[in-house]
């Protein structure tokens, strides 16, 4: 979907290998206090440092682009996190 997206409707799109991605639809893995399994607010906020990271390079490199029209997508556990995205950064 997102080079279909990007090519199609002219967008940046971005896909996050966020905190605790590898504990998601494998066997159990050990947990530590430096990795471990948080569904939420953690891979919600690598979301926003992502989006926040391609948002400076753009500026950085002169491109045009409507900071106000940010679309977070997703299946599943990710359309959990988008909506998680809209309520800490409307």
């Amino acid at each position: 979907m997102r080079s279909v997206f990007a090519d199609e409707y002219n967008l940046v799109s971005i896909q996050c290998d966020y905190f605790g991605l590898e504990f998601m639809q494998h066997s159990p893995l050990p947990e530590s206090l430096y990795n471990f399994n948080d569904m939420g607010i953690m891979q919600a906020l690598d979301n926003l440092t992502a989006i926040g990271i391609v948002e400076q390079i753009l500026k950085d490199n002169n491109l045009n682009f409507n900071a106000g029209k940010v679309i977070a997508y997703g299946h599943s556990h990710g359309a959990y996190l988008a909506y998680l995205l809209n309520v800490l950064s409307p």
